[in-house]
């Protein structure tokens, strides 16, 4: 936070507000403020628009929308987590992969098809390679 010539600035606070989010989860001693993970939307909706990408700037709403939004996710990380790489590999499709180039005039579900193994496929392999030790 000492160097304030880099920039954007939010994207400091960002970290900073996550680290304190994420030491006070760990139960250690002599946790920082509560509220900082109040900070953590407002702070990287800024970061995202200095960036000026707009689809950093969607992911981040979208991100902020889901959690806001879903009780269950608030209280199960594994549950949010795999809805994120979810909607992740639906995003890859279709801005990315998209090999027919049909995203200019097709409806966005065009692939969403595909999601479903695909997010199986992953799944198995985050999970082996959590058994190997490997993750």
């Amino acid at each position: 936070m000492d160097n304030k010539q880099f920039k954007p600035e939010s994207y400091l606070y960002l970290a900073e507000n996550t680290v304190k989010v994420t030491y006070n989860a760990s139960n250690g001693a002599a946790p920082f403020d509560s509220d900082s993970g109040w900070w953590i939307p407002g702070c990287a909706l800024t970061a995202a628009a200095f960036f000026d990408d707009d689809r950093l700037e969607e992911e981040v709403k979208s991100v902020i929308l889901i959690f806001n939004r879903n009780e269950k996710f608030k209280n199960n990380i594994e549950a949010a987590k795999d809805f994120l790489i979810y909607k992740r590999v639906d995003d890859i499709l279709w801005f990315d992969w998209d090999p027919i180039g049909i995203k200019v005039f097709a409806p966005r579900e065009e692939y969403q098809s595909y999601v479903p193994k695909i997010f199986s496929l992953k799944r198995m392999v985050l999970t082996d390679l959590k058994l190997q030790g490997a993750y």
